[in-house]
């Protein structure tokens, strides 16, 4: 995170493993240090796991759309899909499966663990 604070400031921009770009401050501007530096901090690990869940919801959708299974929502790390009850455990395994894989692509160093719940209604816990 210091290192990832240092280089946004200095170069006035990030980029995921993914290779996403985010600009963290306008050269041409006098900047708010404690802002940038924060920003450069957060940007790496939460644009990284914006990443994984952007490539899990796209293969969930080319596996799970001919199934009629639908995306209702994803909130931050989360994804909720809509499924009858006796497919619930199948379809769970899937994107678990799915979503870890995502993950683990560029997260080769540790493992990447997904928690799937099973429920009559999305709630945080």
């Amino acid at each position: 995170m210091h290192k990832a604070s240092k280089e946004g400031f200095q170069k006035g921009e990030l980029q995921t493993l993914a290779g996403r770009m985010c600009k963290t401050r306008d050269p041409n501007k006098k900047a708010d240090d404690y802002k940038i530096k924060n920003k450069s901090k957060n940007f790496p690990v939460q644009g990284l796991c914006a990443d994984i869940l952007k490539i899990a919801m796209g293969n969930l959708f080319l596996i799970l759309e001919p199934r009629e299974i639908k995306l209702i929502n994803y909130v931050h790390d989360e994804l909720v899909f809509e499924c009858k009850a006796e497919e619930a455990d199948e379809i769970a395994a899937i994107v678990k499966n799915e979503m870890e894989k995502a993950g683990n692509f560029f997260l080769r160093a540790i493992s990447c663990i997904a928690k799937v719940t099973i429920a009559d209604f999305w709630n945080k816990e």
